[in-house]
This record gives structure tokens, sequence and C-alpha cells, in this order.
């Protein structure tokens, strides 16, 4: 668990209120009472959209992020959660490397005061995107497998 030793009740979706401090005089925000069928809601339909992957794991990292499901490891469980989509999927990992972590938090803050995630899920799909690069020059020799192994 992500804040298995931070949180008062780990694994379980907060009852109450909240309030996030934005840092440097950007304020605060207070999300919505947590409404536990709206997630789940959210989450089928999200699924379901005709975009792509890379997109709906942003869009859930960032929803999630914002309505502080939990009452500790809000950040660190939406990037997981996103993450394991990607990994699934074979898009890469969301990872904002450290030197881009003022800007990027500063952006959450900006999502979480305007609800607008285009400009950040745009910054993060070119600075927080990694993944691997094929050369596909390279003469790489096949893979010594025998499908036959794995039926």
């Amino acid at each position: 668990m992500v804040a298995r030793y931070d949180s008062l009740n780990p694994g379980s979706f907060r009852t109450g209120s909240v309030t996030v401090e934005l840092g440097n005089d950007k304020g605060e925000w207070k999300p919505q009472e947590l409404d536990y069928q709206s997630e789940v809601d959210f989450f089928n339909n999200l699924m379901q959209k005709d975009t792509s992957i890379t997109d709906k794991a942003m869009t859930l990292m960032y929803h999630n992020m914002r309505n502080q499901l939990f009452g500790d490891g809000n950040k660190r469980t939406a990037i997981l959660a996103a993450n394991k989509l990607m990994i699934d999927h074979g898009a890469g990992l969301i990872n904002v490397p450290l030197d881009k972590w003022d800007v990027w938090n500063h952006l959450i803050s900006k999502y979480y005061l305007s609800g607008d995630m285009k400009i950040l899920k745009d910054w993060t799909y070119v600075n927080g995107i990694q993944g691997v690069t094929f050369d596909h020059k390279q003469n790489l020799p096949k893979p010594d497998i025998n499908p036959e192994d794995y039926e």
C-alpha cells in the first residue's frame, strides 16, 4: 500500500472533507465529498471512451489526484494506477523527471483550481511519458522461443 504507515485508514476511501494546500500562496483546494458510485461510474465511462490508453491513464491519474480519494497518498496512488494501465498496454510510463517537478506541480495546482486538465495533460504527454525506443536498423537476434512451450 502506498500510504500504509502514513494514513489513518490505509486502503479505504476517505470519509469526510479534506483540504489540499497548493503551496506558495496559490491557495487551497477542497474537493467535494467523495461519492464512491460516481467514482466507479467515472472509471467505467473512461475505460469505454474511444481514446488512447495514454490519454485514459493521464485522465485517470489527474482525476484521482484532484478528487483526493484517500486520506493520504493520493498522488502516489494515482500515479501507480495510471502506470498500471500504461504497462498493461505497452504504452510506457508516466514519469515526470525531477528537474521538471516545479513546473508539473504548478500545473497541477492550476488544474486543481480550474478543473481543466487539458494543458496539464498536453504538458505531461511531452515531458512525462517515457518508453522504450527501438532502433529498427539494429539487427537483433530473434528470441529462441517455442510458442508450443506456452500452450
